[in-house]
């Protein structure tokens, strides 16, 4: 009986074979990439995929699944860059809860070029050579295809162009399709070819310029060899970011009236900083303003003393300066800025003194810091009292609409004011965060590319700015970003993040509310970084891992601004917590510092500053300006 069970027991299990991935294949263009593969049993869906091999297997890593059960299974990722590389895997599940993975794989994208400026038909002949394309006398020209098709446009001769940035003299190649003979210009000069191009460019930016006739029917594709480090389609491109000084400890109105000369040569490196006026009465809670929080005026009369010192003040090196303004709030239930008009006169109000407080103190602009604490309401966020009385699609119209009439407070005060969006823009801003969703969980929930659903975290903000880009006139510019480097090998995240800012964001049309131009998106707004102490890997050094940071930051997007964040962090006291924790918390961590056990909240550059976190943005400044 016994040697009955045991053959059985062997049948069984040679004749159980596990779930097979079959023919797992990869398909690109330009845009986007297709996953295929078969199982030999019905079975789900499942792919996960990052831009970074190393957050395969972290919380960073998305993840798509469909739980349909078939045995051909497809997947397609789109909203990429063009020469993007994607690692994945794919597994399946049986309803029996059979598994199967395959190995980790890697897919790249196409290198189309699909984005230029346009300008004809041309009435005459023009001198290639004096040519300088810009905005808005130039149209925007793209699509998510490789091949560019003209339909809607007039016949006649017109010129593409785009700003080709190199670090270096090099050769290059280009390999260009079209229906019809093309001419091919670099900074003015004729470059022989047909259908590939060899040519020399500069170190810096250079002017390619390609003049083509269009008839019924034309089409146009580049493709290119060697990688792209930037482009850029507004004259002057911005080559390297300015550097400015932020974080909670902004430097105060007094300090700087005792100490400017000083602080400016020890500090030269910073083209910039925050400054925070020193609170009266709480209308600058902690330096800043916070014109959300409807119940505390901002009194012009009573800062009057401090402007005044602000507008007498000789900056010699800091020449491009910031006001600090919070969406916080401090005793309100609730703050319906979309829907409640007496709330939003007051708001207003309160930027339009803000506004005035700029263009007389000479600052450049605002760093707007919309990550919001709060009750009821988080001021950018669906859910809550919003999400009970009013659906998202009317929320974020009002939201775009009030940013509009923001931004044009802000400019009847000072016309070319730049504001820069901080925090809670991660998660919605146009600059970074749809890219993010490729980065995975960062709402502990997996997400879609290219969508971005109503009840995330500043999911308004999304419309918010994108009223204000739509508001904007002349130089006025709305910064976008707070990528920083500091998430496993995702050092070259500034490089996709601006590449996606500018061959993927023109096209996004599904699932958003609210459309900006693509004019607009590229003449008044652009790309911010922020490099942090406080984000690991760094935690532990007194340099925070600052050269690490700022290198990718500096060399390798073409942001407007990166801040720099200078406070010391200890998880559960350190940065803002400090200002939210009740008492007994807070007496329990004063208690921990006097121990020694713990470091001290230190805000700014006049406290507690390790001078190699100093020197080390000193040397990636002068390093990146060589």
């Amino acid at each position: 009986m016994r040697r009955y069970f045991i053959i059985i027991y062997i049948f069984s299990f040679l004749s159980c074979k596990g779930l097979e991935i079959l023919n797992l294949k990869t398909y690109s263009n330009s845009f986007s990439v297709t996953i295929e593969w078969e199982t030999d049993k019905e079975a789900d869906s499942r792919l996960f995929y990052s831009p970074f091999k190393s957050l395969l297997n972290s919380q960073y890593c998305a993840f798509l699944i469909d739980k349909n059960l078939r045995k051909k299974h497809k997947f397609e990722i789109s909203y990429l860059p063009s020469d993007f590389t994607i690692y994945f895997y794919v597994e399946s599940q049986t309803i029996e809860g059979e598994k199967a993975k395959s190995e980790i794989r890697e897919v790249k994208t196409e290198k189309y070029l699909r984005t230029f400026l346009i300008k004809g038909p041309a009435k005459k002949k023009l001198n290639e050579k004096e040519i300088k394309p810009s905005l808005p006398e130039w149209k925007f020209f793209g699509s998510t295809l490789d091949i560019l098709k003209f339909e809607g446009f007039e016949e006649g001769v017109y010129y593409l162009s785009f700003w080709l940035f190199s670090s270096d003299e090099k050769e290059s190649n280009f390999f260009i399709s079209s229906d019809n003979e093309i001419k091919f210009f670099v900074n003015g000069e004729l470059i022989e070819g047909k259908d590939e191009f060899k040519f020399k460019i500069n170190k810096g930016w250079n002017l390619i310029l390609i003049k083509k006739e269009v008839k019924k029917d034309s089409f146009f594709s580049l493709k290119y060899k060697d990688n792209i480090e930037k482009i850029s389609f507004v004259y002057p491109p911005v080559t390297y970011p300015k550097l400015i000084q932020s974080g909670w400890g902004r430097i105060s109105v007094s300090q700087l009236k005792e100490r400017l000369k000083e602080l400016e040569e020890q500090y030269f490196y910073f083209d910039g900083i925050t400054i925070g006026f020193d609170n009266i009465d709480n209308i600058c809670p902690y330096g800043g303003f916070w014109p959300f929080s409807y119940t505390v005026k901002i009194d012009y009369e009573k800062l009057k003393p401090q402007i005044d010192i602000l507008k007498n003040l000789k900056f010699e090196r800091w020449k491009d300066n910031f006001l600090w303004v919070s969406a916080y709030l401090r005793n309100e239930e609730n703050v319906d800025w979309l829907f409640d008009e007496k709330i939003w006169e007051i708001i207003k109000e309160n930027f339009r003194i803000i506004g005035k407080i700029v263009k007389e103190t000479n600052c450049k602009g605002i760093f707007l810091d919309c990550e919001t604490p709060g009750k009821k309401t988080h001021i950018f966020t669906y859910h809550g009292y919003y999400k009970e009385k009013y659906n998202f699609e009317d929320c974020a119209k009002r939201a775009f609409e009030k940013g509009k009439e923001i931004i044009e407070i802000l400019q009847e005060e000072k016309p070319d004011i730049v504001v820069i969006s901080v925090d809670g823009s991660r998660m919605v801003g146009l600059g970074r965060s749809i890219f993010q969703c490729h980065w995975g969980n960062l709402e502990k929930s997996s997400v879609s590319p290219g969508y971005l659903y109503p009840d995330m975290k500043h999911r308004l903000f999304y419309s918010f700015l994108s009223g204000m880009i739509s508001g904007s006139k002349g130089k006025t510019k709305i910064i976008d970003g707070e990528y920083s480097p500091h998430i496993g090998d995702t050092i070259k995240g500034p490089y996709y993040n601006t590449k996606f800012f500018v061959e993927v964001m023109p096209f996004l049309k599904e699932n958003f509310d609210i459309k900006v131009e693509p004019e607009k998106l590229f003449l008044n707004s652009g790309v911010g970084g922020r490099a942090n102490t406080y984000e690991a890997p760094g935690r532990e050094r007194e340099d925070g891992g600052m050269y690490e940071k700022l290198i990718p930051l500096l060399r390798e997007s073409y942001s407007d601004y990166v801040w720099i964040y200078w406070q010391s962090y200890t998880p559960g006291y350190g940065w803002y917590e400090y200002y939210w924790m009740d008492k007994k918390k807070r007496e329990e961590m004063e208690e921990k510092i006097k121990k020694g056990e713990i470091k001290p909240f230190v805000p700014n550059l006049l406290e507690g500053k390790p001078e190699s976190f100093f020197n080390s943005i000193k040397r990636a400044k002068e390093e990146v300006k060589e």
